[in-house]
């Protein structure tokens, strides 16, 4: 008999743990929306759930995985040659293009290369067309923004003034109504301004060197150092992609509800983040999109199943390879990516974790040292700059 109470004492232990287990996972279900879909069905209840979800803790255990033997996996990165002179004056060039000023010049008439400021009116056989109308419209004569023959029309023009111009459509035009027909274009030119490249001299240099140097020399030297750093972080990016891709197609993950749920409401928390941020209700949004709720939630479960699996590839290689984050992993990759990017002083460390999340700047960095030393076991294919 004792045995007996003895035996049914610990069926009933056992039942109790696994209803407080199943209650507690039932709990993460609701809390994160996952299951939202079993028990409501409108809009505004599913939206209600959604917008009041909490993250869990992330799950000890994700689920199973087999990462595919790295051997196996290779991955092209390009060999580049030496950064060249042209290269480095083309990249100036471009800085200079990209700091024009424009300034309203002492004269009236229209030349090539001007910006000018304009009001127009479009129609064909008298009849205005959808599209045609515009007004304060900044065009920058020999763009080629507008149809051919338009801008050119408008050099020698004067500011102040209406004019007619005509244009004739081209036969492989987008629009099929105005395929081939002549227009007529009243425009009126508001007012213009003149483009101003700025020269390449010390005070250029000083503005844009890192070190503030208005040395033609040190200042070139850093450009090529900066297409060097470039060059160097999107061969890293490719090969981490090449990586990532190999792994994901060739090894198998079997994730946990918990571990999907998990995912699941971290990915409506950044949507609500957006919504948020662009002053909008977090419904509106995703209807905005073009989804009703039950269609949002069930794409939102299908990335959080592609999502999870990078999750689990990182915890596993990071298990693997015994990698560890500090501190100075995070300095070491944020100065790498202010190089690749030229941040400068727009962006610090601090700042960055502040707009992205630290969770955002921990994964970016795990990811970094996870595929450093995967890269160690691939095999490269180098190729040659096309």
């Amino acid at each position: 008999m004792r045995k007996k109470l003895a035996s049914l004492l610990i069926v009933s232990l056992v039942l109790s743990s696994l209803q407080a287990c199943t209650n507690q996972n039932r709990e993460m279900m609701i809390n994160t929306g996952y299951d939202v879909l079993d028990y409501l069905s409108t809009d505004s209840e599913i939206f209600e759930v959604l917008e009041k979800t909490t993250i869990p803790k992330k799950p000890k255990y994700l689920g199973t995985t087999s990462i595919i033997d790295l051997k196996r996996v290779t991955v092209s990165i390009t060999a580049y040659e030496e950064v060249t002179k042209e290269e480095v004056d083309k990249e100036i060039e471009m800085m200079r293009n990209n700091q024009k000023e424009k300034r309203t010049p002492n004269r009236k008439d229209i030349k090539d290369g001007d910006i000018v400021n304009i009001d127009y009116v479009g129609t064909v056989n008298g009849e205005e067309f959808t599209g045609g109308r515009g007004q304060g419209y900044d065009l920058t004569i020999g763009s080629n923004t507008f149809v051919s023959g338009f801008e050119s029309q408008l050099i020698g023009k004067e500011i102040g003034k209406k004019y007619d111009i005509y244009v004739t459509f081209p036969n492989d035009y987008y629009s099929t109504d105005l395929k081939g027909k002549r227009a007529k274009f009243s425009v009126t030119i508001n007012y213009l301004a003149e483009s101003i490249i700025p020269e390449y001299d010390d005070a250029f240099r000083y503005k844009n060197s890192k070190s503030k140097s208005s040395s033609s020399i040190a200042f070139e030297k850093e450009i090529k150092n900066n297409i060097k750093n470039q060059r160097e972080y999107m061969n890293n990016y490719s090969a981490q992609y090449q990586i990532e891709q190999a792994i994901l197609e060739g090894s198998t993950f079997e994730p946990t509800k918990e571990a999907l749920a998990w995912q699941f409401v971290q990915l409506v928390y950044k949507d609500r983040v957006n919504a948020y941020q662009y002053e909008k209700e977090f419904s509106q949004m995703i209807k905005d999109y073009g989804m009703n709720a039950i269609e949002y939630v069930n794409s939102m479960k299908e990335y959080a199943a592609s999502q999870i699996k990078n999750t689990m590839m990182l915890d596993e290689l990071k298990k693997q390879f015994g990698i560890t984050i500090s501190k100075d992993d995070e300095r070491i990759w944020f100065e790498q990516m202010s190089n690749a990017y030229d941040y400068g002083d727009s962006i610090t460390l601090d700042t960055l974790k502040k707009q992205a999340g630290e969770d955002y700047v921990e994964s970016e960095v795990l990811k970094s040292k996870v595929y450093a030393e995967a890269m160690k076991e691939v095999v490269i294919n180098y190729t040659k700059e096309a």
